[in-house]
């Protein structure tokens, strides 16, 4: 990364180009255009507006021992600043709430570095003035993003901003704040049971990210005796314990939630501490040639409701479910409750919407945070609730059961208003089976027939093919998958990249990707849903 951050930084110093990872290039010739979004995308805006190609400039005065870079970083800053001196009056989107954070933190280093020149005291002094309004904005009540990741990053670099500056007159108060805020955040990030509360695989990882900066923010400023968090290290590896199950056995992120189907590097490989669970993490990201497979081979975790159940820990070719029932904060909520996610021999065969973009307007995105982007049973016509102060009662895990040879948990989700939706999941290790029992009931029936949907979102490499009434037949290059109703389904159909008159059969397996995939849907007609489904591998 060090080698494509000096060819990207000198990009940039001798063309006036930008070339940021998952979007591309763009212009970044003086005199910058700050209100530019060449790929319109918020995202891509966030990076620009803290500063996120200053390490790339740094990278290269570090190649090569002059100052161009930070004289590029300076003038940047001078120019922004310029336009945007007032976070009040800003777009949101400049002053934003977290990557004013960030940005915060590249002021940090572009001062470090002016400082260590030792004869820059005037452009110290012009820092200074934007380090300590960034300071007051952290600080500031109505900015600071309580009880979510944005707020937990805040509060951290507002005590950094402290620590790296004692001789302002605001750091002692300021590091105080930040103290009270950071064991705040970290209380409410994951629940006592190790899952993290927003709601997906990729913010169980940022959330142990954030941890082990904490970690590192203690070894830095703290003395042993006066850490921020107490037990850090426990809950870091509780947290690794419950990632490790979200990992598919083909060695990536499974795509629940606001995910990515891949591997980021490993948060774990700068640090000299080692986790108890570091061997088992070590297993899940080598798909078995390395470290030690956990213990048990399922996790069912009741606050979260996070749910994985394998046949065994081997490696690529092992059987892996995971579903999630919990509802326990807005950020980067789905429509998801009961969705399931099925991998099994060195394939996925069931799959899940995913991130996209985080352009909450956009049609893909829409539907794939919805029902309709997810394999559940849900009554059709029926707009689930999103907002959590909406929900009178929270989605859960009910009874949860893990043996030698069979495991089964029953899910209970009121994420559509005046239904009742429960899921039961049964898996028979040794005859590689799984049956799903869906109930959706109605809280105010009158006993009249109304439409149900069980949909299946199958990757599109996969053979779907109807073959009786009642059963569906997914193949593989070598394995096949059938899908048996217990009740005559009024119809099946199938649909794969479908435009119109709907968007359906897609998902997101990466940011900013659009890829086909069947949509196998049982449509059913009664009061109330009350139907199996028998997963049964053909091996």
């Amino acid at each position: 990364m060090k080698k494509d951050s000096y060819e990207w930084g000198k990009q940039i110093l001798d063309r006036g180009e930008w070339f940021a990872p998952r979007f591309g290039t763009a212009s970044l010739s003086e005199p910058i255009d700050w209100f530019q979004n060449p790929f319109s995308n918020r995202s891509w805006v966030w990076l620009l507006h803290q500063f996120s190609f200053f390490r790339d400039l740094f990278a290269v005065d570090d190649e090569e021992g002059g100052t161009r870079g930070m004289e590029f970083a300076l003038r940047t800053v001078q120019s922004w600043w310029a336009q945007f001196p007032d976070y009040d009056a800003a777009p949101k989107d400049i002053w934003h709430d977290h990557g004013s954070a960030f940005r915060a933190l590249n002021l940090i280093q572009l001062y470090r570095r002016l400082e260590d020149l030792g004869t820059r005291q005037d452009d110290l002094v012009y820092l200074q003035g934007l380090i300590d309004v960034h300071a007051t904005y952290l600080s500031l009540e109505e900015k600071y993003s309580r009880n979510s990741n944005h707020g937990l990053d805040q509060s951290l670099v507002l005590f950094q901003l402290a620590k790296e500056f004692p001789q302002s007159s605001w750091s002692q108060s300021h590091a105080a704040t930040a103290r009270q805020r950071l064991v705040f955040e970290v209380d409410n990030a994951f629940a006592p049971d190790g899952g993290h509360l927003e709601n997906s695989v990729h913010y169980q990882v940022v959330g142990i990210v954030q941890l082990l900066e904490i970690l590192a923010v203690e070894q830095s400023y703290c003395a042993p005796e006066d850490g921020i968090i107490p037990d850090l290290k426990e809950r870091i590896d509780l947290a690794l314990k419950r990632l490790c199950f979200m990992v598919s056995p083909l060695g990536n992120f499974t795509l629940i939630g606001d995910t990515e189907a891949n591997m980021r590097p490993d948060p774990f490989a700068r640090t000299t501490w080692v986790p108890d669970h570091l061997p088992n993490w070590q297993f899940v990201r080598s798909k078995g040639r390395l470290g030690e497979p956990p213990a048990k081979p399922d996790m069912m975790l009741k606050e979260t409701g996070w749910i994985v159940m394998r046949d065994t820990w081997s490696g690529p070719e092992d059987i892996h479910l995971i579903s999630k029932c919990g509802y326990n904060k807005q950020y980067h909520r789905h429509d998801d409750d009961t969705a399931i996610i099925l991998h099994g021999f060195g394939t996925e065969w069931i799959t899940d919407g995913g991130l996209y973009a985080y352009q909450e307007r956009d049609p893909l995105r829409l539907l794939l945070r919805s029902h309709k982007g997810h394999s559940l049973s849900y009554p059709d016509g029926v707009t689930p609730v999103r907002r959590l102060a909406e929900s009178e009662v929270r989605s859960c895990v009910k009874q949860r059961y893990s043996g030698a040879y069979r495991a089964h948990v029953t899910l209970e989700s009121h994420m559509f208003p005046e239904f009742v939706s429960v899921r039961k999941i049964f898996f028979d290790r040794r005859k590689k089976l799984l049956e799903l029992h869906d109930v959706i009931t109605p809280t105010s029936s009158e006993g009249e027939a109304r439409p149900y949907v069980t949909q299946f979102l199958i990757p599109g490499d996969k053979e779907v093919e109807v073959i009786e009434d009642q059963r569906v037949s997914i193949r593989s290059e070598t394995h096949r998958l059938e899908i048996t109703c217990s009740v005559p389904p009024s119809s099946i159909d199938v649909v794969k990249g479908q435009e119109e008159p709907e968007l359906r059969g897609w998902r997101s397996p990466r940011f900013g990707v659009k890829e086909d995939v069947h949509s196998l849907c049982f449509h059913h007609h009664a009061p109330t849903l009350d139907c199996s489904y028998s997963l049964q591998f053909m091996v």
